[in-house]
């Protein structure tokens, strides 16, 4: 996350109810109410470092609409990403489980940075390969899941080359061996 500090322009001045850490004397680098302005609209942003359950820390913002039935979209979203996180820092919006569910501000939207750990968003986790079956004229089978693909018409070769994903089961695929 980006130094808070930077925003201070953007800062909500004084105390805002369950948040004492606002303090506009003294402003948080990591810690802080905004209110900033997208392309669009405006939109209120607490930004935090927490710790979770398991003693692991993350970076937190929460965004919201003054009004309760605006929401923001896709591309605001990212508009705020940015502001307040490096480009090249990945972060998360989770749907967590009914049971554990929080729901404190009905047009609430949150984005989550691991600071312990590194998150692996389109990176595959391990890298599998095509098996060649009956030569380049054959087909290709998933060392995962064992779906069979036919390749007779593109070649074993362009087929590896083309899916880095099975089709069947969505394992990535880093090419294939030999035909």
């Amino acid at each position: 996350m980006k130094n808070l500090n930077e925003l201070n322009d953007s800062r909500i001045r004084g105390r805002i109810e369950g948040h004492p850490w606002n303090d506009r004397k003294n402003p948080s680098p990591t810690h802080g109410a905004f209110k900033v302005q997208t392309k669009r609209r405006a939109f209120r942003v607490l930004a935090s470092l927490d710790r979770m359950r398991d003693g692991s820390l993350v970076e937190h913002i929460s965004i919201s609409h003054e009004r309760e039935n605006i929401y923001p979209s896709r591309d605001e979203m990212c508009e705020i990403k940015d502001m307040f996180f490096y480009q090249e820092e990945s972060c998360i919006q989770f749907f967590p489980k009914k049971s554990e569910y929080v729901n404190l501000v009905n047009n609430c939207f949150h984005l989550w940075r691991p600071i312990n750990g590194t998150l692996h968003i389109g990176e595959r986790q391990e890298a599998h390969e095509w098996i060649p079956i009956g030569g380049d004229d054959g087909g290709a089978e998933c060392p995962v899941c064992g779906g069979y693909f036919d390749t007779s018409d593109s070649g074993f070769k362009a087929f590896a080359a083309c899916y880095h994903f099975c089709p069947n089961c969505g394992t990535g695929m880093n090419g294939g061996g030999e035909a």
